[in-house]
């Protein structure tokens, strides 16, 4: 709430959407290593299981 307020106050609409591209980009950024990592985790957990199981 308090930086699109900054934003608007600053009243520079080339700053405002730099701005929130960059912001969109790092949550997409963080969204894609997130769903990344869980993905890695996932297949070594079930390996890590089926290796426990087998053994």
């Amino acid at each position: 709430m308090m930086p699109k307020k900054l934003n608007f106050r600053i009243g520079n609409p080339g700053f405002k959407l730099r701005k929130g591209f960059n912001d969109s980009l790092i949550i997409g950024a963080f969204r894609f290593a997130v769903s990344l990592g869980m993905a890695i985790f996932g297949q070594t957990h079930t390996l890590q299981v089926i290796k426990m199981t087998q053994v």
